[in-house]
């Protein structure tokens, strides 16, 4: 149910209009507010008030019942039938406003009817699309079963010819494609021979001078550190190492790989420590000596038998 409307429209010149006028001078202002109230419980009760409720009115709002009875007859702001009483201002608007909304209420009726009809519409066609869309696939798949049981049942077919021909080839790429990665792996197997050879073959590589110094900490700062390093670096580290470790022959007092490394202590002058032998050795001497035992060692890993 719709919301009636809780309003209406009020002129502002309103107080101006003659007939007001009169009611201010013989009244008061108090008559212009209960014309208003008066105006009010029209607009509620539809448009007409009945006589005699002109009493409840005057105790409603607490004046003589007289004063309502002069503002409802002898102003020319209502109209009476001597049973009730109205205003034409008033049942003009109101039928205005019944005409608005029913206006209103046809508007939105026929926008649903409309959207309803095409919604059945559209529904239909595509019932109808449905259908026929059903139609061309059964038929579709018919066709193709038919051909293909044709296809099965000619030896000859030229089609048959042309989808063994396509096998064929598929074949042959199938083994084409095994055979590049057959040799892909082959050369990644040769790859890695050879890189194992090329360190095998490295007399100063890094792995070799992790075993030669044998005290294993902080193996991957070490690599770094070491693999840094001047291929003569290297040389004098491997001359160095040797007499370093006869010199500290207890692990625990030779310095790590990675402090060794940073220090550059294959530069420093050996002090023999063992069995409180303090002899000191120069630098070049200890390059020589370890030279020295560096061939000898190199000379057992190649007849096999040292490292």
């Amino acid at each position: 149910m719709a919301k009636k409307t809780l309003y209406f429209p009020h002129d502002y010149g309103a107080r101006n209009d003659p007939k007001l006028q009169d009611v201010f001078v013989e009244i008061g202002v108090e008559g212009v507010g209960l014309y208003w109230n008066i105006v009010e419980q029209l607009y509620e009760q539809g448009g007409y008030l009945p006589m005699k409720m002109i009493r409840n009115i005057a105790y409603q709002y607490r004046v003589k019942e007289d004063t309502i009875k002069r503002l409802v007859n002898n102003f020319r702001l209502f109209k009476s039938d001597g049973n009730r009483f109205w205003s034409e201002s008033v049942l003009t608007r109101l039928k205005e406003r019944d005409a608005i909304s029913q206006s209103r209420a046809n508007a939105v009726r026929k926008r649903w009817g409309e959207k309803s009809e095409e919604k059945s519409t559209h529904e239909e066609t595509q019932q109808e699309l449905n259908n026929s869309e059903y139609k061309c696939n059964t038929n579709d798949i018919q066709m193709y079963n038919d051909a293909n049981t044709n296809v099965l049942q000619k030896d000859n077919n030229p089609d048959t010819n042309v989808l063994q021909t396509e096998y064929k080839c598929n074949t042959i790429k199938i083994n084409k494609i095994k055979e590049n990665k057959s040799k892909e792996n082959n050369i990644d197997k040769s790859l890695t021979s050879e890189t194992i050879e090329i360190i095998d073959s490295d007399p100063y590589s890094f792995e070799r001078f992790w075993d030669l110094y044998d005290k294993k900490r902080d193996v991957h700062n070490a690599r770094k550190k070491y693999n840094k390093l001047s291929k003569e670096d290297k040389e004098k580290i491997f001359a160095f190492v040797p007499l370093y470790k006869k010199a500290n022959p207890d692990k625990r007092y030779r310095k790590d790989p990675c402090t060794f490394l940073n220090q550059r202590a294959w530069e420093d002058e050996i002090i023999d420590s063992n069995n409180g032998n303090n002899s000191r050795r120069t630098q070049q001497e200890a390059i020589d000596a370890g030279e020295q035992a560096f061939k000898e060692a190199l000379t057992d890993w190649l007849t096999g038998e040292g490292i």
